[in-house]
């Protein structure tokens, strides 16, 4: 985490002499004048808490909700240190509800310790200097909020803090800001993209590149007249097997490369296969010591055909 800015809290019992006064303030507004929130109270100076990044749990990643941390630098003149003053300060929302009060969203706790009513205490407990640290913790939410409030003292003995009269109660001292911001989980993060990015691999597949490297078949149908008589669509299909071996295709291999057919038969004794050719034709593999009448290596549409291998003739015909 990066070191927090200090913000000063510069506290007079008395003033000794108008010159001490004046040098004081002057130094004391060279550490307090930057950061202010523009606005109605843009005259304030300004304590930015920063951003709490929150997200939700999942699967195996728990879920995230850090505090927001700041650290205040008090300083007691030397009246101030001798007559024991003291001042109480409170911290509300923009519309002055308490902040640790039941439904304000946040918890605010000082030196470690947790302040339920949203206040906290300053005296100089015989040090001139001390470090107040301040931490806001923001209950879970499903959007992303906005924290905007004041920094006000409620009672004290001092006559003045910073630049700041104290005469009476509810004297806003600083405006304050903080941000909560809802994220998705990393993990579920990682999760959509890693869907998305599936999901555009299949449709490119599918769409661009299943064709391209797995060619079907057209419309038509490729029938055995002898020995027997079968019919098979060709149109989709990658290839089509006789064979007297059991094929199964498995599932993926069918949907991501295309539908085979196989015809199981005795009749087969060595695979006849059949793929896609051009222009609607259908590239026929034969077995070694096969011939085929009329002579061709790709059947066309509209034409018979016999295929001889050791004495056996099939008749087939490509419609």
């Amino acid at each position: 985490m990066p070191p927090y800015k200090i913000r000063t809290l510069e506290i007079f019992a008395r003033l000794e002499s108008p010159l001490q006064y004046l040098l004081i303030l002057s130094g004391f507004f060279l550490l307090t004048s930057c950061s202010q929130t523009p606005g109605e109270y843009a005259d304030l100076p300004g304590i930015d808490f920063g951003t709490s990044t929150y997200y939700d749990s999942f699967l195996f990643s728990e879920a995230q909700n850090p505090p927001v941390q700041k650290r205040l630098l008090t300083s007691f003149n030397q009246w101030s240190m001798a007559n024991g003053a003291d001042a109480e300060l409170i911290f509300t929302d923009e519309s002055e509800f308490v902040v640790g009060a039941p439904g304000s969203g946040v918890d605010l706790y000082v030196n470690g310790q947790h302040s339920l009513n949203g206040k906290m205490g300053l005296n100089n407990l015989g040090k001139t200097t001390d470090t107040l640290h301040l931490e806001l913790r923001f209950s879970s939410s499903a959007d992303s909020r906005n924290f905007i409030g004041f920094l006000k003292m409620t009672s004290g003995t001092v006559e003045r803090i910073n630049n700041i009269e104290t005469l009476g109660t509810n004297i806003k001292l600083f405006q304050w800001n903080a941000r909560q911001q809802v994220v998705l989980n990393p993990m579920k993060k990682a999760l959509y993209i890693a869907l998305a990015g599936f999901m555009i691999l299949l449709f490119i597949w599918f769409v661009f590149l299943r064709n391209q490297l797995f060619p079907k078949m057209g419309n038509g149908s490729l029938t055995i007249q002898t020995p027997y008589f079968k019919s098979f669509k060709t149109k989709g299909n990658r290839k089509i097997f006789f064979t007297s071996k059991p094929e199964k295709q498995s599932f993926l291999n069918k949907v991501f490369a295309g539908t085979n057919t196989f015809e199981k038969s005795n009749v087969w004794q060595e695979d006849i296969i059949f793929t896609p050719g051009r222009r609607n034709q259908i590239r026929v593999k034969l077995p070694p010591g096969s011939s085929i009448e009329p002579y061709t290596s790709k059947l066309t549409r509209g034409q018979s055909y016999v295929i001889t291998k050791d004495g056996l003739q099939i008749k087939l015909s490509y419609l």
